[in-house]
Parts: C-alpha cells; sequence; structure tokens
C-alpha cells in the first residue's frame, strides 16, 4: 500500500475489495473480512451478520441472478430510514445496495434501488494539464477523489500530461482518450470523461470563445466515442500573465452558459470557488505553490469538488438547505445541514473547505461548524456518503 492511501486509510477512508459470494437459504455476511460485500442471489436468502470490529460503515450490494425476482429475509436489529424493509428489484441481474452504520448493536439502515443500473461502477477518463498530472504537489486530485468513493464506485485512469493545451488533447483523444472508453466498456463501467484544460490555451493567446470552441469539439467528440457522461471545469486563476484573468472568467461564463448544448453533463466550477478560484489566492502559500498549481492541500479542495459532481450521477443524496446560510472567514460558525442520503457521511465540505468538524444526526440532518476560509465569497455546500454525493451550489457565503 502507497503512503497516500496508508494515511487516507488512518483518516478513516478504507481501500478495502469488495467480497462477493452467492446466496441461497441461510447465507452470513462476515463484515470482518470487509466492509464492503456482495450477495448474489440464487434463491430466497436469509441473511445473518457477523458484527464488525467497532463502530462502522458497511456496504452490501445485492444482486439478482439471471432468474430474478429473489428475496430476502434480513436479520435482527435492522433499522430501515424509511421505517421498514425495502423490496428488492426483481429484473434479472438487478442490482441494490444498502449502507448500514453499525453503531455496536443494530445496523441503521438506507435502501437504493436499482444501484448499478442506475450509476454502475464507473470507467473514468481524466484528461488535463500540470494540475491534473499532480505537479508539484507530488498527488493527484484524481487520487483523493477516488479514496472518497466506495471501492465498488470503478476505476480512474489520469492520462494528463503537463503543458499540454485543450487543442493538443482534443487531437490526442483517439490515441489516449478512446482506449480508456473501450477498456471501461469492455468492462462494463459507465465510460466517463473528465477534462480540465484551457490554462495553457490562454497563455497562448486563445480568446475565450477560441477555447470554448475547442471545449465544445473535445466533448463532442468523447460522447460520439462512446462516453456516457462528461465533466468540464472551470478554470483557476492564473499569476504571471497579463490579460489572462478576464479570459479565464469569459471562458468559465461561457461553459456555465452553455455545458449542456456542448455535450457537457457536469460542470466541476472550481474556477468559482472561494478560496481556489479567488484572483488573489495564487499569491497564497496555502492554496498554491507557484501562483499557477495548487497545493497538496488546494488538490484536497479540487478533489472533493470531482468526487462531488461524480458521484451525482445516479445519487441516493441531495442537499437542499444549510442554515443559518451566511458566516465569517473566522469560522466557528455552528450550521445545520438538511437533505437525504446522509448516514455514513465522509465529507462535510461548505464554501469549498472541509468542516472543523461534523455529526451526522440522522439521513436527513448533519450539524457541523465551520472552518476558517480565506476570502469572502459564495461557495457549494458538498456531502460525500455512501449513496452518492449532494452539492448545494452557492449555498454557503463567506463573510
Amino acid at each position: 500500500m502507497s503512503l497516500i492511501a496508508s494515511i487516507l486509510r488512518a483518516n478513516g477512508l478504507s481501500f478495502g475489495q469488495v467480497v462477493a459470494q452467492t446466496g441461497s437459504g441461510a447465507t452470513s455476511i462476515d463484515w470482518t473480512s470487509s466492509s464492503k460485500q456482495r450477495v448474489t442471489l440464487t434463491g430466497n436468502a436469509t441473511l445473518s451478520f457477523v458484527a464488525p470490529i467497532g463502530v462502522t460503515t458497511t456496504t452490501l450490494f445485492i444482486q439478482q441472478d439471471a432468474t430474478g425476482g429473489r428475496t430476502i429475509t434480513w436479520p435482527a436489529g435492522m433499522k430501515w430510514s424509511t421505517g421498514s424493509a425495502p423490496t428488492l428489484s426483481t429484473g434479472a441481474g438487478a442490482v441494490d445496495m444498502v449502507t448500514l452504520l453499525y453503531d455496536g448493536t443494530n445496523y441503521w439502515s438506507q435502501f437504493t434501488a436499482n444501484f448499478l443500473t442506475v450509476f454502475g461502477p464507473a470507467g473514468i477518463c481524466v484528461d488535463g494539464d500540470s494540475i491534473s498530472a499532480g505537479y508539484g504537489s507530488g498527488v493527484e486530485y484524481s487520487t483523493l477523489a477516488a479514496a472518497e468513493m466506495q471501492s465498488g464506485f470503478g476505476t480512474m485512469t489520469n492520462i494528463a500530461v503537463s503543458g499540454e493545451t485543450f487543442a493538443t488533447m482534443l487531437s490526442n483523444i483517439p490515441s489516449n482518450v478512446v482506449p480508456v472508453i473501450n477498456a471501461a466498456i469492455s468492462a462494463k463501467q459507465i465510460p466517463m470523461c473528465s477534462c480540465f484544460a484551457g490554462t495553457n490555451d490562454i497563455v497562448a493567446s486563445a480568446s475565450a470563445s477560441a477555447v470554448y470552441t475547442t471545449a465544445t469539439n473535445y466533448f463532442e467528440t468523447c460522447k460520439t466515442d462512446g462516453a456516457k457522461y462528461c465533466f468540464a471545469w472551470t478554470i483557476l486563476p492564473r499569476s504571471g500573465f497579463a490579460g489572462f484573468e478576464a479570459t479565464r472568467l469569459s471562458f468559465n461564463s461561457m461553459l456555465l452558459a452553455g455545458y449542456s448544448s456542448i455535450e457537457v453533463d457536469y460542470v466541476v466550477n472550481v474556477g468559482a470557488d472561494p478560496s481556489l478560484g479567488n484572483v488573489n489566492a495564487t499569491s497564497n502559500g496555502t492554496l498554491y505553490l507557484d501562483g499557477i498549481h495548487p497545493t497538496a492541500f488546494g488538490d484536497q479542495i479540487l478533489a472533493d469538488y470531482f468526487a462531488a459532481n461524480l458521484l451525482q450521477v445516479g445519487t441516493g443524496v441531495s442537499v437542499t438547505g444549510i442554515s443559518p446560510g451566511t458566516g465569517s472567514i473566522a469560522g466557528g460558525t455552528s450550521v445545520t445541514i438538511t437533505g437525504k442520503g446522509f448516514l455514513g457521511a465522509t465529507v462535510v465540505n461548505i464554501g469549498g473547505l472541509r468542516a472543523a468538524s461534523f455529526t451526522v444526526v440522522d439521513d436527513g440532518h448533519i450539524t457541523a461548524t465551520t472552518p476558517a476560509a480565506y476570502y469572502a465569497g459564495a461557495g457549494p455546500v458538498i456531502i460525500i456518503a455512501p449513496n452518492g454525493s449532494g452539492l448545494l451550489a452557492s449555498g454557503w457565503t463567506w463573510t
């Protein structure tokens, strides 16, 4: 295991593999062997659990065999978010997901029907320039984002190359992106493409409209070549280049206004983040290494945005509100976040930064304390939980 993986594991992020078995009649799920389990039903099953060690969150994937229509009798101690045991999806091959928070006695459980037919294991192609390649910080934000997701989510393939322009990435789609798409399809994964680019084009004197045209061609080509979902990024500020700020803001506005018409499904709007997206942030050594590339701390901010957007696909999580909705950049504001699917939440991000502390009250409520921030401005509220993510754009304002 890498040093980064070890650190993330120590902070409560599991890299455990999904343990698979068939189930018919009496079927035991041993949570001490892995926190992620899959059972393929070949008949009606009566489940029993070997309790995990200590308080923890576990995930159970339930798959119907080719016949379908199988049922489960659940063990004692199951506490369902709806008040009663769910009805399984019955179609041949259908996959449901159950997230369980074990408190030492009971399993507080949330059910997502047809999980893999809606969301599925993903095969994600991560394209970009030196920021995506992890220049200077020693870690790629895509690696950090993958650690925030359940291990059954899929695979992340980073093909980013330092110094590349969006135009070069477009020309390299056949050799770089298409093999990743085809590998995902062969593995029965949902092919997804993310591209975080445009900075080097602007430095090379490309106009905002020219970069937007390149983005249009890039994502339309990815969709033609088989990508199911595409993720575009707004551009971060950069120091030391005259006219860059005006051009990047113009491009960002074009992308946010027109993304749905250029085959982009989600925009990872880091360019408007109150911390990394602030033009003054490039001289802040906590956020930027050299006025261009984010620090490891900055990469974690990028990772939260990326994971939140990826996990919105077919999610069972939503954020509907936060009260109060504003607070000082000094931090220390107590807030209540409302929505659904919060059980087992691992990430609470307020205004682009991780909460100083948080408590999952129940499926629809989280209480948290805001951290200290860097600049005033509006940012999202992000919750990442085993069933996906919820993102309330501009839900929080730093004052």
